[in-house]
């Protein structure tokens, strides 16, 4: 149901300020201090006003934001959840949302495609059925690759040749098998040759990026089962790396210099820097190493948040004007900055990826400005 009143104005970077009257945040709304999920809160040692923005308009949570909106694309990982457990509030109120009749969708920066997307927030104990739409970067990513590898069968008669970068955790498939269906024998074109091959960097035709821990160079690597962690078996096609610990993706120049040297295409499927895991840890993500090869003045493609496609893609899935719709999302550079180039308006939750500087007295009006990003409106946690 489109609302009778009228629907506020499109935040963009060009155009920081919001048309609805600025209020004074609730007198039990503690925007002056973010809580770690699972954690105890925290207090900023400076006064509230230096911490919220005077352009964004504080609230308790989303039921307020369900007055002025029909529909809502939200971030995962900081929002909902930590990839282990969902946070406290976050069912109750996409619940209330839904039986609010609001339009919900996941825009996310996983390489999950939509399915195995489905899949994850069952085991976390979210209803899936509760969104309209689901967009991740892995569907966008995984298209592209297919379309390249495609390219080159037709005009090389061969696969295209491909050092991939991922993670191979505990309990999981290498890259969670998220290359599988290239890997496989083009039954399409009736080759008996895969469309994608995974070779080391000085034979590659690109780099693809969706994790930090390991750097795989063969195909029968990427289909070792878990329990090869343990084994010496993944020695002959697997490294592994510290990125997604330590952050520092100099630690793969030896891969990336002689890339960018050779003007390699890297393709990043996660462009997010870090991502807040169990307990607060940083888990530093893809686009930590995609920016090391910009660096190195190599050329990325990115797929997924910040670039206005990726927010439009998931707004036509609503089938609602843009207007109606706003984002949530913790992160500033991804989610903020990312909704302001599209024009869709959004809420910075902000005991995300930013609450150790905004706990530490960095305002969130400083914040902004580092990343070019402005909410439309802010909420501490992701609740009713």
């Amino acid at each position: 149901t489109i609302l009778s009143r009228a629907p506020p104005s499109p935040a963009s970077a060009q155009n920081l300020t919001h048309s609805l009257p600025l209020h004074s945040p609730p007198a039990d709304l503690s925007l002056a201090r973010c809580l770690k999920p699972h954690e105890a809160a925290c207090s900023f040692p400076s006064s509230m006003s230096a911490t919220a923005s005077p352009d964004c308009v504080s609230h308790k949570g989303l039921q307020e934001l369900c007055e002025l909106y029909d529909g809502f694309l939200l971030d995962q990982w900081g929002v909902l959840h930590n990839g282990v457990e969902v946070f406290e509030g976050v069912v109750e109120c996409l619940q209330k949302m839904h039986a609010s009749g609001k339009k919900i969708g996941i825009l996310s920066n996983s390489t999950r495609g939509t399915e195995a997307t489905r899949n994850h927030l069952v085991s976390l104990g979210i209803d899936p059925s509760l969104f309209h739409a689901i967009t991740t970067s892995g569907d966008s990513s995984l298209a592209a690759l297919r379309k390249r590898c495609e390219a080159m069968q037709k005009e090389q008669h061969r696969p295209l040749r491909v050092c991939w970068f991922t993670s191979w955790h505990e309990d999981e498939p290498v890259g969670r098998r998220f290359l599988h269906e290239l890997m496989d024998p083009d039954k399409a074109s009736g080759s008996e040759e895969p469309l994608l091959k995974l070779t080391p960097v000085d034979q590659a035709d690109l780099i693809f990026a969706d994790g930090t821990n390991v750097v795989v160079t063969c195909n029968a690597a990427a289909r070792l089962p878990p329990s090869a962690r343990e084994t010496d078996e993944h020695k002959r096609g697997i490294t592994f790396i510290k990125v997604e610990d330590t952050g520092d993706a100099t630690e793969v120049d030896h891969i990336l210099k002689p890339a960018a040297e050779r003007h390699l295409l890297f393709l990043c499927g996660n462009p997010d820097f870090y991502a807040m895991g169990p307990g607060g840890k940083q888990n530093f993500q893809a686009g930590t190493i995609a920016k090391r090869y910009e660096e190195l003045s190599g050329q990325v493609e990115y797929f997924g948040k910040p670039h206005a496609t990726h927010f439009h893609a998931c707004v036509r899935e609503l089938g609602l004007p843009p207007h109606r719709v706003a984002h949530v999302g913790d992160s500033l550079h991804h989610d903020i900055a990312g909704a302001n180039s599209a024009e869709i308006d959004c809420v910075l939750v902000t005991s995300g990826v930013h609450h150790e500087e905004l706990c530490g007295g960095t305002s969130l009006d400083d914040l902004g400005k580092q990343h070019k990003a402005r909410p439309t409106h802010v909420i501490e946690r992701f609740v009713w």
